[in-house]
């Protein structure tokens, strides 16, 4: 079943200078197939779900392929990549946060690079 793409951002991108945690933007997208983002590093903490189709997430040496219900975690400073399936390209939603609580709220739920 072909699934015409889309993609919708919401954008927050000032953050008050003692923010302890803020989300900078958030969103969903259908990807074509084969969409590729990296390699790359980011400056935030950025997280996404797949609601549906699959895709792989590389980072740290390692290649994870996901799904339906799948999360990854992309910590700043770290060099990710990652693209649809050219069959199946998956639809997913992501958040992005920064602030100076932000790695501690991310380590105490359980999302570090590892």
């Amino acid at each position: 079943m072909k699934r015409e793409p889309t993609y919708y951002v919401v954008s927050n991108p000032e953050p008050p200078e003692d923010a302890a945690l803020h989300v900078l933007f958030s969103g969903e997208s259908q990807t074509k197939p084969l969409h590729r983002l990296g390699p790359k590093v980011y400056d935030y903490f950025l997280i996404h779900t797949v609601i549906s189709g699959r895709g792989r997430f590389t980072a740290a040496g390692r290649e994870l392929l996901l799904g339906p219900g799948d999360s990854f975690c992309i910590a700043p400073e770290q060099l990710v990549g990652y693209e649809a399936d050219e069959a199946d390209p998956w639809r997913y939603c992501w958040l992005a946060v920064t602030g100076a609580e932000a790695a501690a709220h991310m380590r105490k739920a359980g999302l570090t690079p590892e």
